[in-house]
């Protein structure tokens, strides 16, 4: 591995799809709301295959955030880290994969990509109650096994444009 910089690094690999070398490059950074990662890099000069990761470097102990959702509160901000479960009034579950990069979405984003997956496999009844939980509000739980996924509020990000 060569080192570019305090927080480059670049790596002679081969191509997975043409065995073309080329290099992998790595930059040690800093995600406002995830913390300390490493975000990675890979495009062919041949075959122009394209690989990119994020590796977070920040954990802390696993845990659990309980919060009462008032309708008001379906705008704010969901930071979900790999295999972060987030339940909905103790029943319907969004899971992201262990390998999943994370997930930045509003609690009203979220709901209505779960409606929007139930509805084309028919679940009237399941539909009802998500809508009702945007209407009216109800319980909603963060399982975090890296100890950093949260909840803010609308007001406390505003995502770059």
């Amino acid at each position: 591995m060569k080192k570019i910089n305090e927080n480059e690094f670049e790596m002679d690999v081969k191509c997975p799809a043409c065995s073309t070398h080329g290099k992998l490059k790595a930059l040690k950074t800093y995600i406002p709301h995830f913390g300390h990662s490493i975000v990675f890099g890979f495009r062919c000069p041949k075959c122009n295959y394209k690989y990119s990761d994020i590796l977070l470097v920040e954990q802390s102990k696993p845990k659990v955030i309980e919060y009462d959702i008032k309708p008001k509160d379906i705008t704010n901000y969901l930071f979900m880290a790999p295999g972060c479960k987030i339940t909905i009034n103790d029943k319907y579950e969004y899971k992201l994969g262990p390998n999943s990069t994370g997930e930045i979405n509003t609690i009203e984003g979220l709901v209505k990509e779960m409606i929007e997956k139930l509805s084309t496999h028919g679940y009237k009844k399941d539909l009802a109650e998500l809508k009702e939980f945007l209407e009216k509000g109800g319980k909603l739980k963060i399982d975090c096994q890296l100890g950093i996924s949260k909840m803010l509020k609308s007001s406390e990000y505003e995502p770059k444009k």
